[in-house]
């Protein structure tokens, strides 16, 4: 026989394990393990089919050289959902640091906001720095990115990087080290509010991360797209109140200081008046024309940019009223889907009834027959694992396969081979050992037949059989392996599941041998006990 040398790719220092290394050491290992490649990324399984393609794509990574991030890492998940919260936060004080923070006056005055915008800028700074290091994916090939040369490349050529760069340039700290207003161009602060909104680039991110966590996150994924879309509007408002003060005083405080005296800043004095102040007046101006709202003392434009900024508020107000109906019709129609589906097929049932001309009885013995077979619904959601998204549940509608059993019809045969799992949509079965030991009933909303799908080389290990008239819905071995085994969650929580029945199962069978063993060869009066003592 030949005998080869496996070289791991995955070296450790020193061949040491963990509790051998330093707290220091042990901290680069897991922090160096968090950015390869990980199956618990929502999108890892979507690109890489299998357990090997996965280790391979590590060993690659490993190969490459040190700390690159793999984009579908578990250091990455995370971190997408830390950039979400960081994102969200510049996208609020960005704009307003740009429109109301005019002077030294203004920091002081919000002494906080000066150390928190600070603070932001530096942890924009560190994202920056993480982009150079963190690969991408690329479509054509299905290949992730892992060299720094192209990853850098693609990142300075991208528009995020300039904005990134430009809009991170801490405005707070050239009027701490000028404190004097007079001393500083007006032209670079205005250059530098100008930056400032360039942060909006970033809310094209923010939508992306949302959607990753939402996949990760899978049971609330209808929650979050709801409050994405609440934070989306008010994030919208609040540009807009910004937008309000922040356009005027760049075209009339600080680039063309002609005709300053016209804005409406002027006419209401608030150039000296408080940061809260100002936002607030600015808010309720954006507000009226976001919903349209006729106020005399408002609609008061004298000079070109003022009427600009009113007719972009005003459109941007209409689209917020379509995304926010849109918005409440989709959760509608996603929480009724299932009764539209039963309401499509009734429908089709209907025209296809009239156009064969059937009498009017058989029509209505037909209605009477779908509706209770389907019981006002053409699939329950309850019988759904929790971990399901609502896209994945829509394609396991598609293949499940209704059947019904009566009393004593067999579903499932312990020592066959299985090739499908069931959905027990209403009544009970039983579940016996080989040996014909009853282990258990199972009712509505439970599932079986599982074990023989996930684990390797198991056949049946139990016999069901109905104990009164059941529908269940079947689930096909191949369609099984396309719908629940891409799902690292689902395909974890039913793995655990049929381990703990094939135990419970094979125990009892265990135990009934034993005891049918004692009672056959042991004298009488001699229980087990006894014997074990002898």
């Amino acid at each position: 026989m030949f005998r080869t040398t496996h070289v791991c790719a995955f070296k450790e220092r020193g061949g040491q394990s963990d509790s051998e290394l330093g707290c220091i050491d042990r901290l680069k290992r897991k922090l160096r393990r968090s950015t390869l490649i990980s199956p618990n990324h929502p999108y890892t399984y979507h690109y890489f089919k299998s357990e090997l393609s996965v280790r391979q794509e590590q060993k690659r990574q490993l190969a490459l050289g040190r700390w690159t991030i793999h984009p579908f890492s578990s250091f990455r998940k995370w971190y997408d959902m830390y950039l979400i919260f960081l994102y969200l936060s510049v996208l609020y004080t960005k704009p307003a640091e740009a429109s109301f923070m005019t002077s030294i006056d203004d920091y002081n005055e919000m002494t906080f906001f000066k150390e928190y915008v600070v603070i932001t800028d530096v942890l924009c700074w560190v994202d920056i720095m993480v982009n150079f290091v963190t690969g991408y994916f690329v479509k054509g090939p299905n290949t992730v990115e892992l060299r720094r040369s192209s990853i850098a490349k693609r990142y300075i050529l991208s528009p995020f990087f300039i904005c990134d760069v430009l809009s991170s340039i801490p405005k707070a700290l050239v009027f701490y080290y000028y404190p004097d207003r007079s001393s500083i161009s007006k032209r670079l602060i205005g250059f530098l509010d100008i930056v400032c909104f360039l942060k909006a680039v970033r809310l094209l991110s923010v939508l992306i991360y949302a959607d990753r966590m939402a996949r990760s996150v899978r049971q609330f994924r209808g929650t979050i797209f709801l409050m994405g879309n609440i934070v989306l509007c008010v994030i919208v408002v609040h540009w807009m109140a910004c937008l309000q003060f922040g356009i005027t005083m760049l075209t009339r405080f600080y680039f063309w200081t002609d005709q300053k005296h016209q804005t409406w800043i002027s006419r209401l004095e608030l150039q000296d008046k408080p940061v809260f102040q100002k936002y607030v007046l600015s808010f309720f101006r954006s507000s009226a024309y976001i919903l349209g709202v006729r106020i005399a003392s408002i609609y008061q434009e004298q000079l070109p940019e003022e009427y600009i900024v009113a007719v972009f508020t005003y459109i941007i107000g209409k689209i917020l009223v379509i995304l926010t109906w849109t918005t409440l019709a989709v959760a509608i129609l996603n929480s009724r889907s299932v009764n539209i589906k039963l309401a499509e097929i009734i429908n089709q049932l209907d025209e296809y009834m009239k156009q064969k001309q059937l009498p009017l009885n058989l029509q209505e013995r037909i209605s009477h027959y779908y509706t209770f077979k389907y019981q006002k619904k053409y699939f329950r959601e309850e019988l759904v694992m929790d971990n399901l998204s609502y896209d994945e549940v829509t394609n396991l509608i598609r293949f499940l396969e209704p059947e019904i059993y009566l009393p004593n019809d067999r579903v499932l045969i312990s020592g066959d081979r299985g090739n499908a799992m069931y959905f027990l949509s209403s009544g009970t079965v039983a579940v016996y050992t080989r040996s014909g030991k009853e282990v258990c009933h199972l009712q509505d909303g439970m599932y079986f037949g599982e074990a023989s799908l996930i684990l390797k080389g198991k056949r049946t290990v139990a016999t069901v059989v109905a104990i009164e008239p059941c529908r269940v819905y079947k689930l096909s071995r191949r369609n099984f392996e396309q719908c629940l085994l891409n799902n690292p969650t689902v395909l974890e929580k039913l793995t655990r599941n049929a381990e703990d029945k094939v135990n419970k199962i094979m125990a009892i069978e265990e135990n009934y041998w034993k005891t049918l063993f004692e009672e056959s060869h042991l004298p009488p009066g001699v229980d087990s006990h006894t014997s074990n003592r002898i």
